[in-house]
């Protein structure tokens, strides 16, 4: 009675639970075996989340909730009578990015990289074409992308990627945006084509030393000195401008572009501290010229209006230099980076 009340009922044919609970495709079949069986499946290589549903039916099971069936009904009972379970129903998938957004903003962690895997992958089966072969290696391929980046970078990941393709949107509006950039299973596809292509580029600019640098041509070794500036001082306005112009620019122009926007960080952001806004603004202009082949070579972007007009001049560089504060935290590296690297001309 219990089981057909709180688990599921059992499958005549198959004798397995079918569960009143419907988990997606990476953790339903391993639930459907704990429902079942009523303990988890001893299997090799099995996913993150999986073994953590696997670690949560083993810590509740050691819990003692009676010493016998009627103790143990009872217990069931309390519970399960104190539980209150809130149904959203959406109209749309904009609609229930705004209820994500609400719903974080008191506290309930909810994926962002879940629920634009949902929309995504909603696009893509619209039309019922596609194979279950190739939606596990769908599936596949958006796993490989949370774990090279982690859910805690993945939101900024989906901005930076947003912001050489598009004009530039505050962070509220960025669902509805990337919404037009695959709104078709046509461009859906091409949409996670790209994902892949740029996670491991934003992965590596935020990690100077990683593998990855060392299997790219030798040339672009030299950007980790660049990279290791920016990771000092926070800085990560110009990874829009670098995720565009890794795939369009040689590396000869990438490693110019690095050193060009490197020198005005430390101007702009570091010494004069002016306001990151505008910097944003411009850059989302560069970028969607590098992206679109309008802008070549770093020497384009440099010469270009859009990048003189931010570039603090060596007056007010010289200025705010002197009478630039330090905060204590990280003083001393950043002590050696301005008199051992900084090149003030």
């Amino acid at each position: 009675m219990l089981t057909e009340r709180y688990i599921g009922s059992k499958n005549p044919i198959l004798l397995k639970v079918d569960s009143k609970l419907s988990l997606n495709r990476n953790n339903g079949t391993n639930f459907k075996v704990i429902c079942s069986d009523l303990e988890p499946p001893n299997k090799r290589g099995q996913t993150h989340t999986n073994k953590l549903l696997n670690k949560c039916f083993k810590f509740f099971e050691s819990k003692k909730t009676g010493s016998n069936g009627k103790e143990i009904a009872e217990f069931i009972e309390k519970v399960s009578s104190g539980m209150v379970f809130t149904k959203i129903v959406v109209q749309d998938d904009l609609n229930a990015y705004k209820v994500f957004e609400t719903l974080n903003a008191r506290d309930v962690q909810l994926s962002t990289p879940d629920l634009l895997k949902n929309y995504i992958f909603s696009v893509v089966t619209k039309n019922n074409t596609i194979s279950d072969h190739d939606l596990n290696e769908l599936d596949e391929n958006w796993s490989e992308i949370v774990s090279q980046l982690g859910e805690s970078n993945f939101t900024d990941f989906i901005r930076y990627h947003h912001n050489f393709q598009a004009t530039l949107v505050t962070k509220k509006d960025l669902f509805a945006s990337v919404r037009k950039l695959a709104d078709t299973p046509e461009k859906a596809y091409s949409y996670l084509r790209s994902l892949s292509d740029y996670a491991p580029v934003y992965a590596s600019l935020l990690n100077p030393h990683d593998d990855w640098w060392g299997s790219q041509d030798v040339i672009y070794r030299s950007v980790r000195k660049y990279l290791e500036g920016f990771e000092l001082f926070n800085i990560k306005q110009p990874f829009t401008m670098l995720m565009a112009a890794f795939h369009h620019f040689s590396a000869d122009e990438f490693v110019k572009l690095i050193e060009y926007l490197y020198v005005l960080a430390i101007r702009y952001n570091v010494i004069c501290h002016h306001s990151p806004n505008e910097q944003e603004s411009a850059y989302n202009q560069l970028a969607i010229k590098i992206y679109t082949s309008e802008m070549t070579r770093a020497s384009h972007v440099k010469n270009s209006e859009i990048f003189k007009r931010l570039y603090p001049n060596d007056e007010e560089f010289f200025n705010a230099f002197e009478f630039h504060k330090m905060p204590s935290r990280q003083s001393t590296k950043k002590l050696d980076f301005y008199w051992l690297k900084l090149k003030l001309t």
